[in-house]
């Protein structure tokens, strides 16, 4: 990856998820004026997911492989929901965000883990949401997060493959077409229903 095509992708994926999700300047705006009423609930959030993140063996795991213990992490997380509510959604902010990313690539983080603990976190914030505006620009920030950390995370993912082995676009689809296959095979014995 040559220098500065990462900075342009992560400003290209932060226009995209705003277009996509609609985000708009009247969102961030009610954004700012829900902060007063939900904030003083926020410590409340961060323990109801560190709670669930205590259930997750794949957390356990991970605090026992890295050392990352429960207090830090709930300061991560209150930091990231000050952010939510703070920010300009502008491209600053995403490249904290893939920088979010790229921690959970370090510790490594499965992206299960992301996307679940994100939705927690929307769930909680919902639930404090006094008025449907304030809803919607909820879910579209929490998105809008989401997309440019998982985005980060596969990139990062994706352009480590190409840096150790090559680029061997025909190899890496032949496996992905091979895997989908034997994934496609397990989910037919689990008995899931198929879409076709």
């Amino acid at each position: 990856m040559e220098d500065g095509d990462l900075k342009v992708l992560i400003e290209a994926v932060a226009e995209d998820a705003k277009k996509y999700l609609e985000l708009t300047p009247r969102d961030i705006e009610a954004l700012r004026k829900a902060k007063p009423k939900i904030e003083p609930a926020i410590d409340s959030a961060v323990e109801k997911v560190a709670s669930l993140l205590r259930e997750e063996d794949e957390m356990r795991q991970l605090a026992e492989k890295t050392g990352i213990d429960e207090a830090y992490l709930k300061s991560l997380f209150r930091s990231w929901l000050t952010d939510l509510f703070d920010s300009s959604y502008d491209a600053d902010h995403a490249y904290r965000l893939a920088r979010i990313g790229l921690a959970h690539i370090k510790v490594p983080a499965a992206g299960r883990l992301i996307v679940l603990t994100t939705g927690a976190f929307l769930a909680e914030l919902l639930r404090l949401a006094e008025e449907p505006r304030e809803a919607l620009a909820l879910a579209k920030a929490v998105m809008w997060n989401l997309a440019i950390i998982t985005f980060i995370y596969e990139k990062v993912r994706e352009s480590m493959y190409g840096y150790f082995v090559g680029d061997k676009s025909a190899l890496m689809e032949r496996l992905v077409e091979l895997f989908s296959r034997e994934v496609e095979k397990e989910l037919d014995h689990a008995g899931v229903p198929s879409e076709a």
